[in-house]
Order: C-alpha cells, then structure tokens, then sequence
C-alpha cells in the first residue's frame, strides 16, 4: 500500500491564480508530487504549517485560502 503525507495549500485571495473553490475541488486528493499542485499556492507539510502558525510566522491567515492534499511519500 502507497503511504501519503498531508500537506497544507495557502492560496493568496488577493491574487486570482487559485481560487476557493479550486482549493475545494481538490481538497484530500493525491498527487505524485508537489510539481502536480496547481501553480499559484505556496504548500506546506503539516508540521511545517502547525510551526508556523504557532511561532506567528504567517501574519495575517484572513489573506489566504486553506486546503489540503496528500502527496505521496
């Protein structure tokens, strides 16, 4: 059985290179690679994106669209 890891999208709402919807659509599929995500969203493994949150190193979340897919190990 192929393992998957989770990883975290971000896409900007001020930029329309992603949008909700398209975060949506994709929500929990699995991809080969990180080269197979749309362009446009900056991604992050879940640990990375929990450190990230907790140390305040992503400033204002309302600026972002949130999603998530799982990319194989």
């Amino acid at each position: 059985m192929e393992k998957y890891r989770t990883i975290v999208l971000m896409a900007d709402v001020n930029k329309n290179e992603v949008s909700r919807q398209d975060l949506e659509r994709i929500e929990n599929e699995k991809f080969d690679s990180t080269k197979d995500l749309p362009k446009g969203v900056t991604f992050y493994e879940l640990t990375d994106f929990m450190d990230a949150c907790n140390n305040q190193e992503i400033s204002s979340m309302e600026d972002y669209w949130i999603g998530f897919v799982q990319i194989k190990n």
